[in-house]
C-alpha cells in the first residue's frame, strides 16, 4: 500500500529485481507492469516478458 501511495508521486519508477523472480506466480501484485519506467535485472528475461515491458513502455535493463 505504501510502495502505490509513494509510486503515484514519484516521477520516475525503477524495479531492480533478479532473474530468479521472473516466471514465478505470486499471491499480490505490488504494482503493475504499466506504472514501472525501468527495469534492472542480472539476466535477460524471456521474450514474452520483454514484450510485455515493451507494450507497457518499460526499458528493461541486463
Amino acid at each position: 500500500m505504501i510502495k502505490k501511495y509513494y509510486n503515484q508521486y514519484s516521477d520516475l519508477t525503477v524495479l531492480l529485481v533478479d532473474s530468479t523472480k521472473f516466471n514465478n506466480s505470486y499471491f499480490y501484485e505490488t504494482l503493475p507492469l504499466s506504472s514501472i519506467d525501468f527495469i534492472v535485472t542480472d539476466a535477460k528475461p524471456e521474450n514474452q516478458f520483454l514484450t510485455s515491458a515493451e507494450k507497457n513502455k518499460v526499458e528493461v535493463i541486463y
